[in-house]
């Protein structure tokens, strides 16, 4: 998988913008830019979300309630945003490339 990960606010849904407008297939789900009053200030471009997002293991692969397994080969060059708690939880036989971005502490 090329996992896209990083700090709150940093660009991850920019990269996964990036990464779509590539060709490049993904996991998960975009929101549009109006998903919610809240968060289409937060990003007016719209986000992405995966169920990943707390890694992929044991505990999301198999899919808790469809049983879908998705197979390291088959997801090689897929990517999938994955927060930076869940990318250490991840299984390696799934990491192929990592796009990690972090925003300045100020």
């Amino acid at each position: 998988m090329i996992v896209v990960t990083g700090t709150k606010r940093s660009g991850t849904s920019m990269w996964m913008h990036v990464l779509v407008a590539a060709g490049i297939p993904y996991i998960g789900e975009r929101f549009p830019a109006g998903w919610g009053e809240l968060l289409r200030d937060a990003n007016p471009d719209g986000f992405f979300e995966s169920e990943l997002m707390i890694g992929i293991n044991y505990r999301t692969n198999p899919h808790p309630l469809t049983g879908a397994y998705l197979a390291p080969h088959q997801t090689r060059d897929h990517a999938v945003k994955i927060f930076i708690p869940g990318l250490i939880r991840s299984d390696v036989a799934f990491l192929d490339r990592c796009i990690a971005t972090v925003r300045g502490w100020r």
